[in-house]
């Protein structure tokens, strides 16, 4: 696993992970804002929600390598293990690497606790993770599928 560092505040954290090739990514996790972000119009949906992203943040350009994945991983876990009724969102292209580095995390996912919802609108895909060990996962699943009904006309499914 590669080393990184914390910087927390009121609405969010942000992990600085160092590759071995001195490439510097963030690992940010904000609270959403109803005004710039998403607005769920479901006060538990809205203040347990946070958006995780992934930027790089030196010029030195690598692809998503093993260590790194495993490392994003690693603190992706620790959020959703540690915190009560955390929602994690992510949305990304969905022909995109970081696409994929979502898909080797669910497909990697060893963890039953951790569960998810994932949703194409164009040419992105969103996912919903939680732990059901610390949130009620079917009413946020639930919350979320009546979101993008009412919102986007989208009827969802979910399996567990």
């Amino acid at each position: 696993m590669l080393k990184y560092s914390l910087n927390e505040g009121e609405n969010g954290s942000h992990f600085f992970i160092n590759t071995q090739l001195e490439s510097m990514y963030m690992l940010s996790f904000q609270k959403l804002d109803a005004e710039q972000d998403i607005d769920f119009d479901n006060d538990f949906l809205q203040e347990n929600m946070m958006q995780m992203t992934i930027a790089l943040l030196s010029e030195k350009r690598e692809h998503f390598h093993v260590e790194l994945s495993k490392t994003i991983k690693h603190i992706f876990d620790n959020m959703l293990l540690k915190k009560k009724n955390l929602i994690l969102y992510v949305s990304v292209e969905s022909d995109k690497c970081k696409n994929k580095l979502i898909e080797r995390f669910i497909n990697d996912d060893n963890n039953d606790d951790i569960t998810y919802l994932d949703v194409n609108v164009g040419d992105y895909t969103m996912y919903f993770f939680v732990n059901r060990d610390k949130t009620d996962a079917f009413y946020c699943i639930g919350a979320i599928m009546e979101y993008f009904q009412s919102e986007y006309g989208i009827d969802l499914t979910y399996s567990d």
